[in-house]
């Protein structure tokens, strides 16, 4: 069946476009998304909060977990701005921005803080532990010689009132 000439005709060629930015839609959509994953990591350590609570045990605990609550706080309210930026600037969005790298760098920073802290709490931990340890074998050292006094027998009388005075 020969072709007709509708169907031999080529379709004029269009010319090549760089893809343009977002509809508005498509750039609400995204952000919405995001927001929503924000949301749900955020949500998800406020959750995890009280857990870590149960298990403190001195007010210095209290205060380092809170300080690393908000440090973390911080951060991801710092990352979520540079995300949602990179979403109204779709521009850009291929090229790393300023926000991302001083956000890269302050994440380092602060794992690197995050380490040093830990590092420190379980030096102190440790010297806790050592400090109940020594307290806990003084203790058992007094009792011990306080033991051993109850049990020696008593010195035999060598005069006339001693003997009185046990009989």
């Amino acid at each position: 069946m020969p072709k007709s000439r509708a169907q031999t005709a080529r379709k004029p060629e269009q010319p090549e476009t760089e893809p343009s930015a977002p509809s508005p839609v498509e750039m609400l959509s995204a952000w919405n998304l995001e927001i929503g994953r924000f949301y749900l990591r955020r949500y998800q350590q406020y959750w995890k909060l009280p857990m870590r609570m149960q298990s403190l045990i001195t007010q210095n605990d209290f205060k380092e977990v809170q300080s690393e609550f908000l440090a973390d706080l911080a951060e991801d309210y710092r990352g979520e701005a540079a995300r949602l930026s990179q979403i109204v600037d779709a521009d850009n969005a291929a090229e790393p921005t300023v926000t991302t790298e001083v956000t890269a760098e302050a994440t380092a920073e602060a794992k690197e803080r995050e380490y040093a802290a830990s590092l420190l709490k379980a030096q102190e931990d440790a010297a806790a532990i050592i400090d109940q340890a020594k307290a806990q074998a003084e203790k058992i050292l007094a009792s011990a010689h306080k033991r051993a006094q109850e049990v020696q027998p008593p010195k035999p009388a060598t005069n006339a009132k001693e003997i009185r005075k046990t009989a």
